[in-house]
């Protein structure tokens, strides 16, 4: 298109794009419907032409229901992909653009109404639910007045180990910001010392690999939730330790970092556990579990998703840019919260305490997925003020509350 309320320029599968280039120049913007949401493979020939002409180009592009090349439900380009300043899907969003490299590639996203019926005829169910601030906001209440730290709920961290002691910290921050009552970490003997000099608010408590079960059953006696796996190791004691909780401890427990890595290729051996599991891959730590990628888990991550909590029979919280939420019964959730000031080390510690403080008051899919948006809530709390980058994983700890405030006053 060149100039508003100009003359239109039209080309169609055009053997020569020099024209087409031609045409870009001066143009106030172009709008991309050269392919649809049915397409299924690799764009080549002229059509690839016109795309990379496209992303070559200054002119903003617009894209119409989704941008030509992206794959309508994972998200990955086909070969060659539109990358638009804005796309304006129909009816309802699609699956590829709440992924990382969909919503990349889609840049602000509008659904327009078109008419299409807002609910699903019979039994039909959609393949993911979008998660949102009023969806959360029904789970959550104010406290009563008679409420005190008992009643809260007390958590266990079993995390830290020498040169990786921050991550029980930024845990139990996360615990005790997310709403628990009393937080507990359970370390290891060579960790505890340093710990302790930062454990101002927490409890402490050490594990002794010569009496594993002893200590273990001590640590969890009393507790409503546990974190498992942050910075915890993976020699034989810190697998022992890991075992021990997952054959015994009967409550809510979110597995995290190296307490999924000991399970590499295994993913099967979480179904055994006694409690109620919430794992918190990264796409890296998914792909050691399914013996796969990295880059396969993120080329389709509501199928990678779907796949893990099949077979470890566990809520399976798929972290990234649109975390996604999935239960062995089939119910997906993605996560429409959170900014790339998010990219931060740490930031999936915090995350595991956010989602054991929810643990405490709610079922593990409802907890997981109110803990994933608060998460995120809390970086667009910190974002308002200091921009895209640059936030500590304990600044998103120190915003979930302020998220919270602001969703319960949405909810009224």
């Amino acid at each position: 298109w060149r100039g508003l309320g100009g003359d239109v320029h039209a080309v169609a599968q055009a053997d020569d794009v020099a024209p087409l280039r031609a045409a870009f120049d001066g143009a106030v913007a172009i709008v991309d419907a050269l392919f649809g949401t049915g397409l299924d493979r690799a764009i080549t020939g002229a059509p690839a032409e016109v795309i990379a002409a496209i992303n070559a180009s200054p002119t903003p592009c617009f894209a119409v229901d989704i941008p030509s090349g992206v794959h309508a439900d994972t998200g990955a380009p086909l070969g060659v992909a539109v990358k638009a300043v804005c796309t304006v899907t129909f009816a309802f969003r699609k699956l590829g653009l709440l992924t990382p490299a969909g919503s990349d590639l889609a840049g602000r996203l509008f659904v327009a109404d078109i008419g299409v019926p807002s609910t699903l005829p019979g039994d039909t169910q959609p393949a993911a639910r979008l998660l949102e601030t009023r969806d959360v906001a029904a789970w959550l209440g104010a406290r009563g007045h008679a409420s005190h730290k008992g009643s809260s709920g007390h958590v266990a961290v079993f995390a830290g180990s020498p040169g990786k002691v921050g991550a029980s910290l930024l845990v139990a921050r996360g615990v005790l910001r997310g709403g628990a009552g009393v937080v507990t970490i359970a370390t290891r003997p060579e960790a505890i010392d340093t710990i302790k000099l930062h454990a101002i608010e927490f409890m402490t408590t050490t594990l002794d690999p010569a009496r594993t079960n002893a200590t273990i059953d001590a640590a969890l006696e009393g507790k409503k939730a546990v974190v498992v796996g942050p910075g915890f190791g993976l020699d034989e004691a810190a697998k022992a330790f890991v075992h021990r909780i997952l054959e015994t401890w009967k409550g809510p427990t979110v597995v995290d970092a190296d307490a999924l890595t000991q399970f590499k290729g295994k993913p099967e051996a979480f179904a055994a556990a006694k409690g109620n599991l919430v794992l918190t891959p990264h796409p890296g730590e998914a792909a050691r579990l399914l013996s796969a990628s990295a880059a396969e888990v993120q080329a389709d991550r509501f199928t990678a998703a779907r796949a893990l909590a099949a077979s470890t029979r566990a809520v399976v919280v798929l972290k990234g840019a649109y975390t996604v939420i999935a239960e062995p019964e089939g119910r997906v959730v993605v996560n429409g919260s959170g900014s790339s000031a998010l990219a931060t080390a740490g930031s999936g510690d915090v995350l595991g305490g956010i989602i054991a403080a929810q643990c405490c008051g709610l079922d593990v899919f409802e907890a997981a997925c109110a803990g994933v948006h608060l998460h995120g809530l809390a970086a667009e709390v910190w974002g308002r003020r200091h921009g895209d980058r640059g936030m500590l994983a304990s600044e998103i700890a120190d915003h979930v509350p302020e998220a919270i405030a602001e969703l319960l006053g949405k909810k009224k």
